[in-house]
């Protein structure tokens, strides 16, 4: 009740509350642009769909030069100190690395596409043969470009709209890009859905450039140029290695299953899972997003590190639990959204599902390796991740096809997780299960 001397009570939405809705939005989007795609597609092609994607975002995170992480670490203690030239200096740096990293994918995806081609055109294999991923890496320089952008975002504390950018308005273009190519063609190709993913993505890094360009215009006004070459140099290439490999991990089992799979199509129900499930590393890595700035601006602080990971752990447990529970309750109907078929692989979803909700709890302990001084550890975490994943790959794609697939993604990710969860234990006194 309000009388004439007092105002009717604001609601705010804490960044928190805000950061999770986006994730939410942004997955159940990118669930329904899959959905759309699968069933315009056939099951094989769906996963070679998911194969170019893996290779797109592994050769994007070769061509950020590991500036995605560096970008979080350094920009928010320039701008808290007030270093404009410092701002300005690491711009005009990762300016620079984007240019020459995009032409030297651009000239190498011009190479393979030329070979490929011309081995058709001697009549050596027949252009059917040819997997898409050959004529993507054009994708790849517009992938990297909009992540570096969207971590810059993310340094100038606009981390939410970094958020809706990527994860609404990109996902939202496809969709309505996608509408018009059925609604035209009636049924898409694959290489209709690759233009459609390069076109989205140009929008998104327009629209990135226009919020980035006000956020910085303060900082680099300044005719004052600092830069620190050496620093931004060693961290980015150890984040490089550190992403690569990571990312690489996160692939390789896809790539291995179509190699050594025996039926194609359950690549697609494979994508399928993989799609579903990661709402789950969607909702914890937008908990972590919303964290790592103020891990990074409170590294010396380690009270407040700790009430950081306490907050940290209480909005992961309350959100990724309830949510995982119910998508598993109705799994079986959800994988037949996407093809009646898929229903029948509800167990090995199940799998997915359960070892993913247990693992992120503790996947704090990656971004306090990451921005408290122990990027080599986070390093060597991941490069046990792509063992584990190539050697369980090789062992059970071969023999229990799908379900090898899933149990190698899956145990591989948890012994990553435990790995980083002992690092950290051992080498930080911030703990990422309250007093564990």
């Amino acid at each position: 009740m309000t009388t004439l001397n007092s105002s009717p009570r604001r609601f705010h939405l804490s960044p928190g509350s805000i950061a999770i809705m986006i994730s939410i939005v942004g997955f159940l989007l990118n669930y329904f642009f899959n959905l759309l795609l699968s069933q315009n597609l056939d099951a094989d092609v769906y996963g070679d769909f998911y194969i170019v994607l893996q290779v797109v975002i592994v050769g994007g995170i070769l061509g950020t030069y590991g500036t995605t992480t560096s970008i979080v670490k350094f920009l928010p203690k320039y701008i808290e100190t007030k270093s404009n030239a410092k701002v300005h200096g690491y711009i005009l740096w990762n300016r620079a690395i984007l240019i020459k990293t995009g032409i030297i994918i651009s000239m190498i995806g011009g190479i393979v596409a030329a070979i490929s081609l011309l081995l058709v055109k001697l009549g050596i294999t027949r252009f059917d043969d040819l997997h898409p991923a050959i004529f993507s890496f054009w994708l790849i320089p517009l992938y990297t470009v909009s992540v570096v952008l969207s971590s810059a975002l993310q340094g100038f504390k606009k981390v939410n709209l970094a958020m809706f950018l990527n994860q609404i308005g990109l996902v939202g273009v496809d969709i309505i890009i996608l509408f018009l190519l059925i609604s035209i063609f009636k049924k898409v190709s694959i290489y209709q859905v690759l233009f459609l993913l390069g076109l989205a993505r140009t929008i998104l890094i327009i629209s990135q450039l226009i919020f980035l360009k006000r956020q910085a215009s303060p900082h680099i006004k300044t005719p004052d140029i600092q830069y620190e070459n050496r620093t931004w140099n060693q961290y980015s290439q150890a984040m490089l290695a550190n992403n690569f490999v990571l990312f690489a991990g996160n692939a390789v089992v896809a790539i291995i299953f179509e190699i050594v799979g025996k039926v194609e199509a359950e690549v697609g129900v494979y994508a399928a899972i993989s799609t579903i499930s990661a709402i789950v590393y969607t909702l914890s890595g937008a908990i972590n997003t919303l964290f790592s700035p103020q891990i990074s601006a409170y590294e010396d602080d380690k009270k407040q590190l700790q009430i950081l990971a306490n907050k940290a752990l209480l909005l992961r447990l309350a959100i990724t639990i309830p949510i995982s529970v119910l998508i598993i309750i109705f799994g079986s109907r959800i994988l037949a959204t996407f093809n009646p078929m898929f229903a029948a692989y509800t167990h090995d979803f199940n799998i997915s599902m359960w070892c993913a909700v247990i693992g992120v709890q503790v996947s704090l302990a990656a971004s306090l390796l990451m921005y408290t001084g122990s990027e080599k550890l986070e390093l060597y975490s991941n490069i046990f991740y792509l063992a584990i994943a190539t050697i369980l790959s090789l062992t059970l794609i071969t023999k229990f096809q799908l379900t090898g697939a899933i149990w190698a993604d899956s145990l591989a990710t948890i012994g990553a997780y435990v790995f980083d969860f002992f690092a950290n234990k051992f080498t930080s006194p911030v703990k990422v299960l309250f007093f564990i």
